[in-house]
């Protein structure tokens, strides 16, 4: 399974914030914000948006890497089609 926390602790440290101040204005305690970046919590939709509000990013740049082309969730179609997810 892909940690997307871990991309999301690669953003923020890289622009100099702090993991509490993440925390606070997502509404969660520290603990909890620190479960989302250490895979033990699942990163919703929801929280990756409004961390990528936060962090000033899009959030297709917490579900993609920099050297991958290709999403990385994908959903299934009725017909066995995959599609990238928006």
């Amino acid at each position: 399974m892909v940690n997307y926390g871990k991309m999301v602790k690669q953003i923020r440290t890289g622009k100099g914030i702090k993991a509490c101040y993440v925390a606070k204005k997502l509404g969660l305690t520290p603990g909890g914000y620190s479960g989302i970046e250490r895979g033990r919590s699942r990163l919703t939709a929801i929280y990756a948006q409004q961390i990528a509000d936060i962090l000033e990013v899009d959030i297709k740049d917490i579900f993609f890497t920099p050297d991958v082309s290709v999403p990385l969730i994908y959903s299934k179609l009725g017909d066995g089609t995959n599609l990238p997810k928006q």
